[in-house]
């Protein structure tokens, strides 16, 4: 995404979809099922590289410690 500032980029997470958009332009992407009912926790720009963490999923029952 070189040349695109930053302010003309959103993220949205749709249950199992992740839209980008991009000025004008949306894309949807599927995302994996490790990565269902997660949610976006951090989106920046590296080197023209549009990067999305996530914050980690707990599947219910799991233990946490």
């Amino acid at each position: 995404m070189p040349g695109i500032p930053k302010e003309e980029i959103s993220i949205a997470s749709h249950g199992r979809e992740l839209q980008v958009r991009v000025r004008e332009a949306d894309r949807w992407v599927t995302l994996p099922d490790s990565l269902w009912g997660s949610t976006v926790d951090r989106i920046r720009i590296e080197a023209g590289i549009l990067e999305v963490e996530f914050t980690e999923v707990n599947e219910p029952g799991a233990c946490s410690g």
